[in-house]
């Protein structure tokens, strides 16, 4: 029997175009509560990065790793690009009190990029991924 493995790369922030922190989980719900808590890492405690404003499914742990390393050597500007081509309001995609209050995982929708390139419209769209 093989089972399906998923892997989540994340941006949290604490305010629209604020403070941000990328990284990688297996259970990107645990993480996001483990960041509001304060002991996701002490990078978020300090800067009180609550808030999910971005995120990619992977099945891939070393592309996840991969794209986590990539996104963290981006100019601020593209990282901003890409959190606005999935999330304009910047809203928090975490959900409420740390729940995400709709079915988890989200559905995958082609994410296959790796590309060290800033992410234009087309291409932020094709790292689009559902969410609620």
């Amino acid at each position: 029997m093989h089972l399906y493995k998923t892997y989540f790369v994340y941006i949290m922030t604490n305010k629209p175009r604020g403070v941000f922190y990328t990284g990688v989980s297996n259970n990107l719900e645990r993480r996001v509560v483990e960041h509001r808590l304060g002991t996701g890492s002490s990078f978020t405690k300090k800067y009180s990065l609550h808030r999910l404003v971005w995120f990619e499914i992977h099945n891939d742990i070393s592309e996840a790793i991969l794209r986590e390393k990539r996104i963290k050597r981006w100019r601020r500007q593209w990282k901003i690009e890409l959190i606005e081509a999935m999330n304009a309001d910047w809203g928090d995609l975490g959900g409420r009190a740390g729940g995400f209050g709709c079915e988890w995982p989200p559905i995958k929708s082609g994410v296959t990029s790796t590309t060290l390139s800033p992410p234009t419209r087309s291409a932020a769209t094709s790292h689009k991924t559902s969410h609620c």
